[in-house]
């Protein structure tokens, strides 16, 4: 995300914030984007334990200082099946968005990623699919919108004789 919004991704970020929380001077850093209302922390340094700092105290209560000035706070996490933190993090938030990328997330993949999250009670609120070829993917629904009712208007005449 920081590279898509220009921000330097690996200095003062969620991981430096979240591991200084309650230290004399730790600020919380957020850095504006140049789209209006959005605002970003990009994630800094990758933690020798992330999972345990995802786990702990201080990351819930630097989501609660966060909502305090926001309306919404959405959490880009790596993929459910590779690492435990969009597991861990589906625990302390209000709710989960699973995003699934078109022509290389299988659905066995989709459907082991939303099992994971719904046994631990993750409360899913819906997916995203990305990356859809709109044109490859128009011209398939044409297609089968008009072999499907053209068999149905033959089938329709053959019956009618």
């Amino acid at each position: 995300m920081h590279r898509i919004f220009n921000i330097p991704g690996n200095t003062d970020g969620t991981t430096e914030m979240i591991a200084n929380l309650g230290n004399n001077g730790t600020k919380i850093t957020v850095k504006r984007t140049k789209i209006a209302n959005l605002d970003m922390i990009p994630c800094g340094q990758i933690p020798p334990n992330p999972s345990e700092l995802l786990s702990s105290e201080r990351t819930k209560l630097l989501l609660h200082a966060l909502s305090k000035k926001y309306d919404r706070i959405l959490i880009d996490s790596p993929p459910v099946n590779v690492v435990t933190d969009p597991v861990i993090l589906s625990q302390i938030v209000d709710g989960v968005i699973l995003v699934v990328r078109s022509g290389e997330t299988g659905r066995e993949i989709a459907r082991r990623a939303r099992d994971q999250l719904l046994d631990v009670k993750a409360r899913l609120l819906g997916g995203v699919l990305n990356s859809v070829d709109m044109q490859k993917d128009h011209y398939y629904y044409y297609s089968c919108y008009h072999n499907y009712y053209y068999q149905e208007k033959e089938a329709s005449n053959a019956y009618l004789g």
